[in-house]
């Protein structure tokens, strides 16, 4: 499947994350201090776990004056990356949804000692784009060019916004994570996921693809640039063509609640890691959850009785069905009597296979070939947080 960088996660940490928040945080263990493209192979780096989320707030904006994985809560899957030169530490969530890249100018009126913060001025090879940058949940902010370190690759004049104003609730995940980076498609014709295609245009990558391999608690997760890691799926791969050119997306002709009944009005899923719950229409969402005697509890959750049993989900994508079990689709806090169902309503009337279904299904996003392969994930184990 090619040459790859592969991305190892540990968990650490606790808490509670917060419904359709999730992403995974890497902090690189080493960078490259020259700018020559280093040969095409696979950078392994471990994670770690950070803690809950905590009070929301708002980013005021407009300032007047090896690569790892860490797991927050099975909420976030971040990475840790160097921004500029001299390197400046960044954090970075991924999402599929969209291609857009962004990170954090400092401001100058909002005290926030949390995050790490891009400073333009201080990198030599910074380089302005006199273009403004804003997008559907109110970042704003304008575009630039700069080198980006991510554990021993390196991509010079990589194009992201620096912003000045975020979405509410910024500040609150301060802890967590600085920046998103896209791995979806642009509107301007874009047909290739930027970093990997620019990954691979400097040699550092044979293939514009990558994969995840989600964990939980202690066990390992990865993110592979460059192709897939065979050791973390079991068989083949059955690849499905992308919906469409421009998204992360597969036809899915619907979607079963255990051999009861089925959701036929189903068209399409989209595949994120960055979502924390699988998402899907508030209607169905909720009738599957009344069979699991699950109602909503004041912070949104799905909550049940940990020995309530209730039926399967089974996504029927290209003919095959997959399916996701009491074991994928619990959420059990430590040392408390109350379980959740990791899924959430919403009123898009999209489904979202998520998190929970990346951690059962191991899914290559292949870039050239523009199709998506999934295959069934070595297990992990413990469902605890």
């Amino acid at each position: 499947l090619g040459s790859r960088c592969q991305v190892r996660i540990r968990r650490t940490g606790a808490g509670a994350p917060t419904p359709g928040d999730m992403v995974f945080v890497l902090p690189c263990l080493s960078f490259m201090a020259a700018t020559a493209a280093v040969a095409a192979g696979v950078v392994r780096v471990p994670l770690k776990r950070v803690g809950r989320v905590g009070a929301v707030g708002t980013l005021r904006g407009k300032a007047s004056g090896d690569i790892s994985l860490s797991n927050m809560d099975d909420n976030f899957y971040i990475a840790e990356l160097e921004l500029g030169t001299p390197g400046q530490r960044i954090r970075a969530v991924f999402t599929t949804y969209v291609a857009d890249t962004w990170f954090p100018a400092k401001p100058a009126l909002v005290e926030d000692t949390k995050h790490y913060w891009y400073i333009p001025h201080t990198s030599t090879t910074h380089r302005p784009i006199n273009r403004h940058f804003s997008d559907a949940v109110g970042v704003k902010g304008s575009m630039c060019e700069d080198t980006v370190s991510i554990g021993d690759l390196r991509v010079a004049s990589f194009p992201f916004a620096v912003v000045t104003e975020a979405f509410d609730g910024y500040e609150s995940y301060g802890d967590k994570y600085d920046g998103i980076i896209g791995l979806g498609f642009g509107h301007n014709g874009q047909d290739m996921p930027q970093l990997v295609e620019l990954l691979r245009q400097a040699g550092q990558i044979d293939e514009p693809s990558f994969a995840f391999y989600l964990g939980r608690m202690n066990q390992e997760s990865e993110l592979a640039l460059g192709g897939a890691a065979p050791e973390h799926f079991d068989g083949k791969f059955h690849f499905v063509k992308r919906r469409r050119a421009e998204a992360w997306q597969v036809h899915m002709e619907g979607v079963w609640v255990g051999d009861e009944y089925c959701f036929t009005d189903v068209d399409y899923a989209y595949i994120n890691p960055y979502t924390s719950f699988i998402e899907g229409p508030d209607h169905q969402i909720k009738r599957f959850a009344r069979h699991w005697n699950a109602t909503k509890d004041s912070d949104g959750w799905f909550a049940f009785p940990c020995d309530a049993e209730g039926p399967p989900l089974h996504f029927r994508i290209d003919g095959r069905d997959y399916t996701l079990t009491k074991s994928d689709l619990l959420v059990k806090w430590r040392d408390q009597p109350t379980c959740y169902l990791a899924i959430d309503a919403v009123s898009t009337g999209t489904w979202t296979l998520a998190a929970p279904f990346l951690r059962k299904f191991y899914v290559l996003f292949d870039g050239l070939q523009k199709r998506v392969g999934i295959a069934v994930a070595k297990p992990t184990s413990d469902n605890s947080v």
